[in-house]
């Protein structure tokens, strides 16, 4: 329905004291009172402007752009922004984005102007877009423009959570005029269908070419506010998002699809002053020319601040930071993406005594010393960025009393060296350290020790009950053959969740520690899987697939109390994890039993000379004790399936195990009983439901208490 009414005054500059037409359809009139109210209520409050671009000036100053066939010309009266010209073709889409983002709720103003006399397509304004987090579509969308170069609508709703508002808008094949709409949506990174915000408006009479519109917009929680306004009447459309998340942070974009053109005036993003977090936020953003540049700009940076790095060859450029963002504003700097923004030579990024400084979208590549160093840091993060055949001792290095770092969504390939080290020594005990969903490829081998892909603390006999609870999660391994340990785990309270490790020639090892969980990880045709020495560590769900070695193995200790070189596991949960076609056998309760770690001279002289730090014990004399295996799936075509070697003080309950060219010898370890798995070569280690789960006559032995056999989870 068109209400028309007078409205004197209502104390806002965005009102004049004339009489004005509103257009509210489809709520009523109790409704749209309600409505106008809030928004007049909300458009009184206190703003604080956060963002402002005449559009007179460079456009890419604050602006970054998807797709490649637009035009865009900035000039006294705006910014013309215009579509590829060919209809019904991908790459004539174009996106605008800000850099800069935007946290909590918001007010967006602008002058809109039609250019084009186009009856079809549509305008869309994006509200606070980030990516689905998924594997390469960062949170932070500019970390993945290059998937956007053809900015096809799909790769937005199927990868981003945004608001969105189509206006000026018309359905593909309209050719009536008068014939648009107004709709709202909420991505939510799945597909269009269903997105559809509460209210929709049609024929409204507005966006006529060449009329200039003021267009302001008010987000406050799950209800979106849009008026526009030109010189005969005024509009008000409310958006509610009733069925999903709210939106809280993330870009604002401006699309045009193709054929699509508009002139855009004095764009400006408010956050509301009463909130005193976002009140403090006021990013600026600094295009970076020299290292000089940016070390006198970190010393003067403020909460929110980016600096944006140049792009090619950054030879030599040594950045030392020693200052701090908030967890609402951190200070971020950011290059132009891994493949335009290359440190080299000697070039390094040292963050010391700093909190909330974000590093992303960079690379290093054949750099000579350690790439990143993070000391006593809290809530520091790298992201998106590359390190090529670096040739350091190590590439990240986090140490001191610090916590909450991050290493994410990073590309680690062909480095000679330790990739991510945490030191855990003598005034340095960094903690709660996330590294996730990175990739580490082609780690050369060393010939010995000293280049595990991640190592989490040296010295197990010293340190090896320090809690760093580091979250290890979702990586992948790839060809990391630096040594025998992928990962070498030497402290306490870690988790290592969701990894996936192919063709490595390597394990990874908890080389001592208490309380550390291996939980939902796959190795696959690696030459073995799982190492424990330590206490009170849970290994579950995890798959181990062709190891050349064994799946799991608990070794000898050299003493069952701290400190040792190699503490006796006790107190383990070995459960539900399958294992196939290993080499060894695929559980082994006892290695290395009676080993001599003092019979090599080098190792001799080392170990004795610093028992602090190695301990005073150095024959592995004490079995595995205490430990629980249950529930575990093995097959195998050859060799046995589960071994202990003189380690009788460990529980085996319902492990099944399997092999068609041995016979059963369970030594009351597991139930010998055939397996079926959905597609064995493949790789595909779901049993089939054709497989037995309870116990059958053939199979001898019992385990070790009455229990009732079941199906492993």
């Amino acid at each position: 329905m068109t209400l028309t009414r007078n409205i004197m005054t209502v104390g806002l500059s965005l009102f004049s004291t004339l009489a004005v037409n509103f257009a509210i359809a489809q709520e009523g009139a109790k409704g749209e009172d309600k409505a106008m109210g809030n928004f007049v209520e909300l458009s009184d409050s206190k703003w604080k402007k956060v963002f402002y671009d005449p559009c007179t000036e460079d456009w890419r100053n604050q602006w970054s752009l998807d797709g490649q066939k637009a035009t865009i010309t900035n000039q006294r009266d705006g910014m013309d922004f215009i579509g590829g010209p060919k209809a019904f073709n991908d790459a004539h889409h174009a996106v605008l984005w800000t850099k800069q983002d935007f946290k909590g709720d918001l007010k967006i103003e602008y002058e809109y102007t039609r250019l084009d006399n186009e009856l079809r397509m549509v305008n869309i304004l994006y509200i606070q877009a980030t990516g689905s987090g998924r594997p390469g579509f960062d949170k932070d969308i500019s970390a993945w423009a290059d998937k956007r170069n053809v900015p096809s609508m799909k790769s937005y709703y199927n990868n981003m959570n945004a608001l969105h508002i189509s206006y000026a808008a018309f359905g593909t094949d309209n050719t009536v005029p008068g014939k648009d709409y107004i709709r709202g949506r909420r991505y939510m990174a799945n597909g269009l269908n269903g997105t559809e915000l509460d209210n929709e408006y049609e024929h409204t009479g507005f966006f006529d070419p060449g009329v200039p519109h003021k267009i302001t917009i008010i987000k406050r929680d799950r209800d979106i506010y849009m008026h526009i306004k030109n010189k005969q009447k005024e509009m008000l459309c409310h958006f509610i998002n009733s069925k999903f998340p709210p939106i809280t942070e993330g870009k604002i974009g401006l699309r045009h699809m193709y054929t699509r053109g508009a002139r855009y005036k004095h764009f400006k993003v408010s956050l509301l002053a009463q909130d005193t977090v976002n009140a403090e936020v006021l990013s600026k953003i600094y295009e970076i020319k020299t290292a000089a540049e940016l070390a006198t700009r970190l010393k003067s940076a403020d909460p929110g601040d980016i600096m944006v790095l140049p792009a090619g060859n950054l030879e030599d450029w040594t950045i030392d930071v020693k200052t701090s963002g908030t967890k609402e504003a951190p200070i971020i700097i950011k290059g132009q993406g891994k493949a335009e923004t290359i440190f080299t030579g000697m070039s390094s990024i040292q963050i010391k005594e700093s909190s909330y400084i974000n590093l992303e979208n960079f690379s290093f590549s054949n750099n000579s010393g350690t790439a990143i160093a993070f000391s006593s840091t809290n809530h520091c993060s790298v992201n998106n960025a590359s390190f090529t055949k670096i040739t350091a001792k190590r590439i990240i290095k986090i140490e001191g009393n610090g916590k909450n770092n991050e290493i994410t969504s990073c590309h680690f390939f062909k480095n000679p060296s330790k990739n991510i080290e945490i030191i855990i020594g003598n005034k340095s005990e960094p903690v709660e350290t996330i590294i996730r969903d990175n990739l580490f490829e082609d780690v050369p081998p060393i010939g010995g020790n000293g280049r595990e892909t991640i190592q989490i603390g040296q010295s197990q006999t010293v340190y090896g009950e320090f809690e760093a609870n580091t979250l290890v999660e979702n990586n992948r391994f790839i060809k990391c053959s630096g040594e025998s340990e992928i990962i070498s785990n030497k402290s306490s309270g870690n988790r290592y969740i969701g990894n996936l490790f192919q063709e490595c020639e390597g394990e990874l090892v908890l080389r001592g520690g208490v309380g550390c969980t291996i939980e939902n990880n796959r190795f696959e045709n690696c030459t073995g899987g799982i190492r424990l020495s330590g206490k009170n560590h849970r290994v579950r769900n995890n798959v181990m697939w062709k190891s050349k070695g064994s799946g799991i193995s608990l070794m000898y200790g050299v003493s069952n109390e701290a400190p040792a070189f190699y503490l006796a596991v006790s107190g383990c949960t070995i459960e539900n994890n399958t294992i196939v076609d290993a080499g060894s056998p695929g559980i082994q309760i006892g290695t290395n039993r009676e080993r001599d770690l003092l019979s090599n001279p080098t190792n001799k002289k080392k170990l004795q000379g610093n028992p602090s730090r190695y301990g005073t014990h150095f024959d592995m004399t004490i079995a595995p004790y205490d430990n629980i295996i249950h529930s575990n799936v093995i097959y195998g075509k050859k060799g046995n399936l589960i071994t202990a070697d003189n380690a009788p003080q460990n529980i085996f309950k319902d492990n099944l195990a399997f092999s068609p060219n041995i016979k059963a010898d369970t030594d009351n370890m597991y139930h010998f009983i055939p397996l079926e798995f959905v597609d064995l070569e493949a790789g595909n280690l779901t049993l089939k439901a054709t497989s037995a789960f309870t116990l059958s006559s053939g199979a001898r032995g019992k385990v070790c208490e009455p229990v009732q056999l079941k199906k492993p989870k």
